[in-house]
């Protein structure tokens, strides 16, 4: 799927899984519907041996459910939780909600003890402590349900708006009841005791309706003079429901998060019609209350915020602390660029501990990854929170490796006011793993390698199993060719001053590699574990490389124009190969290690009359995600080697699509590679120009699953001395003979890459095509961004 699809709370899984799945003929909507399309919901107790509660199909994948297509709710005290999800009518050919009509996507539950119940139509849901929240889309028809019912729901004689239910189980009872809050809103939220809403100020009575209901103004609750805004609303959970009202805060809002009694909020001034921190500018400010208790306290400017999940005490102290980090705009590095805030919601009857936020200056890159959490794009826990900064916008060498272009996983420690460096993200590995995660979240076969400090302690005469060879706290290791005290803690440094706790002043930061590992599968024996692996699966020994340089090249022989056959993801290609272009050498990004230098490729020029170009296509790689429209195949890159080698550049052939980006970056990208015979040269990469997708000759042959490139034009930096090639002459052997090559200057940088699978469907195997004729098959599937 390409939405987040399990749910795990205690001993209890909720998950989805394609009906199709079953085989052809096993239909398992309930009632069936005479197809294997849909989606299922399934609920699984786990022990001894998994055993299935329950299986509902026809689940609506929007993510309308605590930012997800479905949710696992657990029911505090006592190890049960519920699941919850919406299910499409349309999908199940089934009026799930009686109102004589296939058009609603209705909420729906699977119980502790595996009872499945079906509600009303709802939006956005929100879940806690096993009950839900949720819009409900007004009805006029003439049907509906004791639970459900058709009319206006909010007392405004229209049956135009989204009315806040709440879903739960009355106190000590066991069946399940919808509760009508009579509030129309955009947004709701839950936690154990409270409700959040964002008010529609034009769905209120009073505004272009009849009738007035208790504890929500009439129409402009903010006071700006429209009746247009979202305005913040809370409401008690307390027994007896009935006698509880919503309580207006009096504050526009665009984004509203609660947890236990904390209520999180952004307020943008231009909505508010208020300058409220008095700089004449017009923000998106962080407000954060204790709902119930006090006034909302202020914070700054907000792009993104997380709130942790529950109270923690500072280490070695009765400090209560549960953090808010929030990211705010600023100009201190470059346009765009935002910085970490840290802010103590740990609060004693509604007054915080702090009145400004702690600022530790960094700079935050949010994680967008398919591994990390959508609404987690910097991660808290307990008093510490992990964040990614890219060495570039910061303009910092943060993991001390002599160069400032990587993105860095660092972790703020809000009691210790202070943040540490953990060391480089392997970009390759973003989309399987979260960086963010904690480490206690490594499961077997994952192996997570990098450079961080340690502090370390020389002892020039030591030998192993000394007991008095190392202070406590540390061990004794071989650090190159001496002999050092590791210590345990700090578990990182970036300076020395980090180690000055260990209580020795000669203890020192020094970047080490640090290994946490268990048994991991390598299957091509690359050193990149498979979970990590951008690698084809069929990929030869040695052969997968993290990117490449390629230089301009004339030969002395040319080749006799032909025509060649090419099958790729977007079809097959009658192309005429034509002479060679250039030559592609592997290379190490960011220094790193380079698998095998004498790895390399041929570049061909061709062409091909009768590609049509396709739009929409998005392409991942180390620089960011691109919107891109293909063009026309201009290239051939084919694996070749050096006449005394048999390493290739990849065990695939590649086809090169000219591509313009819709909305290219301007600013221009500082890249470090390692080549040949080690020799380092610093690049400038500017625009994206090419996409490289694998390929095979021969119509027939299936279409190769390796990673794709993309070429971005390069030029070696002012500050670089020399090329990373040391020959002038190359002599290449590749599927189309043996070449003699002059290099030229650098023309280009490839990075590895990866193409969604939501633009670019691959195209089934086209039937043999004649010399002289020409095909180019597109085929795009529905953009889900």
């Amino acid at each position: 799927f390409d939405v987040p699809a399990v749910a795990v709370e205690g001993h209890r899984i909720a998950f989805l899984e394609p009906e199709s799945d079953y085989g052809p003929g096993c239909d398992m909507e309930f009632p069936p519907d005479g197809d294997t399309a849909g989606v299922i919901l399934a609920v699984a107790q786990l022990g001894t041996e998994e055993v299935f509660v329950s299986r509902w199909a026809a689940v609506d994948l929007n993510m309308e459910i605590d930012g997800n297509a479905l949710a696992l709710s657990p029911i505090t005290g006592t190890g049960q939780a519920i699941a919850f999800a919406r299910f499409d009518e349309a999908e199940a050919s089934t009026d799930l909600y009686p109102d004589g009509n296939l058009d609603d996507v209705v909420l729906g539950l699977v119980d502790e003890l595996g009872t499945t119940e079906i509600f009303c139509p709802a939006a956005q849901v929100a879940t806690a402590n096993g009950a839900a929240v949720f819009l409900r889309p007004e009805d006029g028809g003439n049907a509906g349900t004791t639970d459900c019912p058709v009319g206006p729901l909010n007392g405004d004689g229209d049956t135009d708006d989204k009315v806040v239910q709440l879903l739960r189980r009355d106190p000590g009872g066991t069946f399940w009841r919808v509760r009508n809050m009579e509030l129309a809103a955009t947004a709701v939220d839950l936690s154990t005791s409270w409700i959040a809403a964002l008010a529609d100020e034009a769905g209120q009575p009073g505004v272009g309706g009849v009738g007035v209901v208790g504890g929500v103004g009439n129409g402009d609750s903010d006071s700006d003079s429209d009746s247009l805004d979202q305005v913040v609303h809370i409401r008690s959970l307390a027994e007896p429901l009935q006698a509880q009202v919503w309580i207006n805060l009096g504050h526009v809002a665009d984004r509203v998060h609660l947890h236990d009694d904390i209520l999180v909020y952004r307020v943008p001034e231009a909505e508010q019609g208020e300058d409220l921190n008095q700089n004449e500018e017009s923000d998106s400010l962080l407000f954060v209350v204790a709902a119930g208790a006090g006034a909302p306290q202020m914070l700054e400017p907000a792009v993104d915020f997380v709130l942790g999940e529950e109270q923690t005490l500072c280490p070695g102290t009765n400090e209560p602390v549960r953090l808010l980090a929030y990211t705010t705009p600023t100009a201190e590095w470059t346009p765009g660029a935002v910085a970490l805030r840290v802010f103590n919601t740990a609060h004693t009857g509604g007054q915080f501990p702090a009145a400004v936020s702690m600022a530790p200056g960094e700079s935050v890159y949010a994680c967008d990854s398919d591994a990390c959490h959508p609404d987690k794009p910097f991660h808290v826990q307990g008093h510490e929170v992990r964040f990614l900064t890219d060495e570039a916008v910061q303009q910092e060498d943060l993991d001390g490796d002599g160069s400032m272009d990587d993105l860095v996983l660092q972790i703020y420690d809000f009691c210790a006011a202070r943040r540490r460096t953990v060391g480089a993200i392997d970009l390759a590995a973003l989309d399987v793993r979260n960086p963010l995660a904690a480490p206690t979240s490594l499961v077997s076969g994952e192996v997570l390698v990098q450079r961080t400090g340690r502090c370390l302690q020389p002892v020039p005469m030591c030998s192993f199993g000394d007991p008095e060879c190392c202070p406590r706290g540390s061990s004794l290791s071989r650090v190159d060719d001496g002999m050092a005290c590791i210590y345990a803690s700090p578990t990182s440094c970036s300076v020395d001053a980090d180690c000055g706790m260990v209580a020795n002043a000669t203890v020192s930061c020094v970047t080490r590699a640090v290994t946490v590992a268990v048994s991991a599968a390598d299957a091509d024996e690359d050193g990149v574990i498979d979970a990590a692996d951008s690698c084809d699966e069929n990929a030869l020994v040695g052969s997968c490389v993290d990117g490449a340089h390629c230089r301009k090249a004339s030969s002395a022989a040319r080749l006799a124009t032909r025509e060649r056959v090419v099958q790729d993801a977007l079809g097959a290609h009658v192309l005429r190969v034509q002479s060679i272009e250039g030559a592609c050498r592997t290379a190490g990004l960011a220094g790193a290690a380079v698998n095998d230098a004498s790895a390399m490729a041929t570049r061909w020029r061709i062409r091909e009359a009768g590609f049509d170009k396709v739009a929409g296509v998005r392409i991942k790689d180390r620089f960011g995600v691109h919107e891109v429209t293909i063009r026309k195949p201009s290239r051939l890159l084919r694996a070749a080697q050096q006449a005394s080698s048999k390493k290739t550049l990849s065990s695939n052939d590649h086809l090169c699509y000219q591509v313009r980006e819709v909305k290219p970056e301007v600013r221009v990208r500082n890249l470090t590679l390692e080549g040949a015979g080690g020799q380092r040269a610093s690049y400038e990469v500017r625009r994206l120009r090419q996409l490289c997708l694998p390929a095979s000759f021969g119509s027939s042959t299936e279409v190769p699953s390796a990673a794709a490139w993309s070429c971005y034009r390069a030029n070696l930096s002012r500050t670089s001395t020399t090329r990373p090639w040391s020959a002038l002459l190359e002599q290449a052997v590749d599927g189309f003979g043996s070449h003699d090559l002059r290099l030229g200057a650098d023309r280009e940088v490839c990075v590895r890459a990866r193409v969604s699978r939501a633009t670019l469907e691959r195209a089934p195997a086209a039937p043999e095509i004649p010399a002289g004729n020409s095909a180019g098959t597109s085929t795009l599937s529905n953009p889900t961004r």
